[in-house]
């Protein structure tokens, strides 16, 4: 079973056109863009409220931040 080099050649204009179509159809639309909110964290961890090793993060959460 072979092909005709004349049927390849045409789908692969038939392609090419369609693609550049696509293309030229992403490019030409508009682009829809939003600012991103700010990114609220949540951390988990093992120490206890009185420990100094949890003071020491929530002084480096609070110095982050600003």
């Amino acid at each position: 079973m072979t092909t005709s080099k004349k049927d390849t050649t045409t789908s692969r204009r038939r392609f090419l056109k369609v693609a550049a179509a696509g293309a030229a159809a992403t490019v030409a639309a508009p682009s829809v863009v939003s600012a991103q909110g700010p990114i609220s964290m949540r951390w988990q961890s093992t120490w206890p409220a009185k420990d100094i090793f949890h003071e020491y993060a929530l002084d480096y959460a609070k110095r982050s931040t600003t």
